[in-house]
């Protein structure tokens, strides 16, 4: 169950009509041994912080003041960097503030959620629980699995850092959503948007990381697309109470978070598919349910079968508290375990304990430059755990 933080924060971005979602990177907090400590902000966005465009040879300070979830108000500058070989926007000025717990390094891969609010102090806040993230960014309506930061808008004018580009796939979303007078099962969008993006591909053949990664993003715009067609529908036609309005809202917030929650494991699974690798989904080994085993529980309960053939994989968008989960599933002795995730960073001192119970990420390399310098060597790519399954 989501925290009450989390429906505070949920709260203020509605009530303001927006709201900015980055996840914590290592530059951010001062993890990869430069001297910069400030909240990096999108230049895609500027108009949502400063009144500052982003213009050459000029240097800008835009002060706010911020109230952050734990009563600490700062006096904060929206900073332009647009001299030198610099050309970036940071939130600024938390040097003065003794063990501010917001840039502490443990908050790499977190989530801050920044709140601009007219004629009161922006509010702010950092997630970190996976529930937490789970609930604010399906209750906004945003997706960080694929991206490094959203842009929540009422008034519809929402943007991420990773976007569908191909006009032919997003063509096939609205055609798929025309079509549609009904969300179909998690299972049924996620084959619609693989078999989109292998009808919209021309390039040469996709990494199993970029793949993975392309068809996590093209899932989520189909449902977007899919979404504004039936839910547009279903509230043009009004509410007859509160409480009607009320249900429609939770039913829309729950299934974007089902949908998100299965989105990862059905792609992975077709990627293993592809690569012709034997596994079984959800098994049941020892009284518990593993995502995904390889090859599967019959080797697993075959003492004759080296365990070190065997990978027991747990799939999830985000583990800063879900990869001791994994821990639990399977007794056999000396069972490798994985977790394939989406998760942008987490601390090091959360890559020990992993590693202190030989418990391995699989993260698709592009989202490696998001850990702490030390800890990347530890991360394995799709294309490594495949070569290696």
């Amino acid at each position: 169950m989501s925290s009450p933080r989390a429906e505070r924060i949920v709260a203020a971005a509605l009530d303001a009509g927006g709201a900015f979602l980055k996840v914590v990177q290592p530059n951010d907090v001062g993890v990869t041994g430069g001297h910069q400590k400030g909240f990096h902000l999108s230049k895609r966005v500027w108009s949502y912080f400063t009144p500052q465009e982003p213009e050459r040879g000029i240097n800008h300070n835009h002060p706010i003041q911020v109230e952050w979830a734990n009563g600490t108000v700062t006096n904060s500058i929206i900073k332009w960097y647009g001299t030198g070989t610099r050309s970036e926007y940071r939130m600024t000025s938390f040097n003065r503030i003794r063990n501010f717990p917001y840039l502490s390094p443990e908050r790499l891969g977190g989530v801050l959620v920044l709140v601009a609010r007219s004629g009161a102090p922006w509010y702010a806040d950092i997630f970190e629980s996976d529930v937490d993230v789970e609930h604010v960014t399906a209750a906004l309506g945003v997706s960080l699995d694929d991206s490094s930061w959203a842009l929540f808008s009422a008034a519809g004018r929402d943007a991420r850092s990773s976007e569908s580009t191909d006009e032919c796939e997003r063509t096939a979303f609205d055609a798929e959503a025309d079509r549609l007078a009904a969300f179909p099962p998690t299972r049924v969008m996620s084959r619609t948007a693989q078999e989109i993006v292998a009808s919209c591909w021309r390039g040469s053949p996709e990494s199993a990381d970029d793949l993975l990664l392309h068809l996590v993003r093209a899932e989520y715009d189909l449902f977007k697309a899919v979404e504004r067609r039936l839910v547009m529908s279903e509230i043009a036609h009004g509410f007859d109470s509160v409480d009607e309005f009320v249900r429609t809202a939770g039913t829309i917030t729950n299934r974007r978070k089902s949908r998100a929650g299965h989105a990862l494991e059905n792609h992975f699974e077709h990627i293993l598919e592809q690569s012709g690798i034997p596994f079984e989904s959800q098994p049941i080994i020892d009284e518990t349910k593993p995502d995904i085993l390889i090859p599967g529980a019959k080797e697993y309960y075959d003492t004759t079968f080296d365990v070190n053939g065997l990978r027991l994989v747990g799939v999830k968008t985000t583990c800063k508290d879900r990869w001791r989960q994994v821990l639990s599933e399977g007794r056999r002795r000396g069972l490798p375990r994985f977790i394939l995730t989406l998760q942008k960073g987490v601390s090091s001192q959360q890559m020990r304990e992993m590693r202190g119970h030989d418990l391995r990420l699989v993260v698709p390399q592009p989202l490696h430059e998001h850990f702490a310098p030390d800890d990347r060597r530890y991360l394995l790519t799709v294309g490594d755990f495949l070569a290696h399954a």
